[in-house]
């Protein structure tokens, strides 16, 4: 503590500052110097952080153009588009409603349906510049086991969203089967069902008999074994699947010399009609969902409910008929998994998408870096980081990762959004928490620092 300073009475443009009964002294000139110098630094880091982000975004978004293409879903989207848009017109139609407006819808309509058609070809596109990919990065063997790495890493991920979904459902019908093992207050009570009387205590047995057939044929279509069997069915369609778009794609094109019938056969080629791999495909994939769905109808839960309605007061009946809708719902929401998503992620990484999605991943880490070069000093360097480096490169990385995980895009796209906004924030937050302790040290060692010179000068 300074002399004469603790007994003094202080004004409020006093240069001293009071801290825990000492008194400090505190330039009110340098904290103005501060401040400005502050309010500059936060101005060249909003600015640094825009570059980071529009470079980092400008990247991905870039190399997600070039490699992927258009999404695999817009294809089915606009159909479902096109169908409702066709339900419209025969409506308007049957209304009677003018004739321009239905010329109108018409063209839209038509045009539409080319889009759509064409939305399918584009992926083909994707799958080329996949299989090139796939093919330089074979050249070498360190980056083939580069390649193939990053291929089983994905694969894998996704397989355990399926066994997720699985998980799911199974947890959902336990409970089912827990609720249903209870038996009626009343066994002797004699009721019908469909024209047939029997006791309670027997309809109950009769719907445990039923419930184990059920838990049977869950096991037997929808367990591990059966889900493996169906994973090798899906790994065996995409057995030399590469190659087969190869030569669908060039249509029979052999020798480039012969320029003129390789024109022609490229014309021909399906290349611009359909989407190649999922033709090739599609008799394999219906064939696996066929089998899934001849499972899944055999789960009949009517008669198990028409008991339980008859054995079980109307409020507890209210609460198994529920679980039983969510627990279907939730097993064909899996089964969609598996055998939509899943069956057509395979498909994907066979062809060689796995290092492409990872392209954009470096492509926005790449952005970062560029947009760093712009900060002044190590601390702007980490501020922006904080605040816009890793929240971008976070955003790309958390939609790929719901990519990877069977997500739908526009999901995928939500959820990066959302996670980048999340991770900015505790960036901000973070960035300040360091600030302020920087400030703190400074602060502690220029007051050190003033004390030692008055004390230097009273000696």
């Amino acid at each position: 503590m300074i002399e004469g300073v603790s007994n003094a009475v202080l004004k409020s443009s006093s240069p001293f500052v009071k801290r825990k009964s000492e008194y400090f002294i505190q330039s009110e000139t340098s904290k103005d110097i501060f401040e400005t110098q502050e309010k500059k630094r936060s101005e060249k880091g909003k600015k640094v952080g825009i570059i980071i982000a529009a470079v980092s975004l400008a990247a991905a978004a870039g190399v997600f153009a070039f490699t992927k293409g258009v999404p695999k879903g817009t294809y089915k989207q606009l159909q479902k588009w096109v169908e409702k848009l066709e339900k419209s017109i025969n409506f308007k139609e049957l209304k009677g409603e003018d004739s321009s407006v239905l010329k109108f819808y018409n063209y839209i309509l038509e045009k539409m349906k080319a889009f759509a058609e064409k939305s399918q070809s584009i992926n083909n596109v994707t799958s080329i510049k996949d299989l090139m990919f796939k093919n330089i990065m074979g050249v070498t063997k360190p980056t083939r086991k580069i390649h193939n790495g990053i291929t089983v890493l994905f694969e894998k991920f996704a397989r355990n969203t399926v066994n997720r979904a699985y998980s799911k459902a199974d947890k959902r019908f336990n409970k089912l089967f827990k609720s249903l093992a209870k038996p009626p207050a009343n066994p002797n009570k004699m009721i019908e069902i469909n024209g047939v009387s029997s006791s309670s205590g027997e309809w109950y047995k009769l719907m445990q008999k039923k419930l184990a057939l059920a838990e049977s044929r869950l096991t037997g279509g929808f367990g591990e074994n059966a889900r493996l069997s169906r994973y090798k069915m899906m790994k065996d369609a995409d057995i030399h699947l590469e190659q087969k778009v190869a030569d669908k794609c060039l249509n029979g094109v052999k020798n480039p010399k012969n320029i003129k019938e390789n024109i022609r056969l490229l014309k021909e080629s399906p290349v611009s009609r359909e989407f190649v791999a999922e033709d090739i495909l599609a008799n394999d994939k219906a064939a696996i969902i066929d089998s899934v769905m001849e499972h899944r109808n055999s789960l009949d839960f009517k008669e198990i409910l028409d008991i339980c309605k008859a054995i079980y007061p109307a409020k507890e009946f209210g609460k198994i008929n529920s679980k039983v809708t969510k627990s279907l719902k939730t097993l064909d929401n899996a089964i969609n998994t598996e055998t939509n998503l899943f069956f057509d992620k395979l498909r994907d990484l066979s062809i060689g998408s796995a290092p492409t999605d990872v392209l954009t991943v470096l492509a926005s880490v790449g952005g970062v870096g560029v947009g760093l070069t712009k900060a002044d000093n190590k601390d702007e360097r980490i501020s922006a980081m904080l605040k816009y480096g890793i929240p971008v490169v976070g955003s790309v990385g958390v939609s790929l990762l719901m990519t990877v995980g069977l997500i739908s895009g526009f999901k995928a796209l939500a959820g990066g959004l959302v996670s980048g906004f999340v991770i900015n924030r505790v960036g901000e937050i973070t960035d300040k928490y360091r600030l302020r302790k920087q400030k703190e040290i400074k602060d502690l060692k220029n007051t050190e620092s003033i004390k030692a010179e008055i004390n230097a000068k009273k000696a």
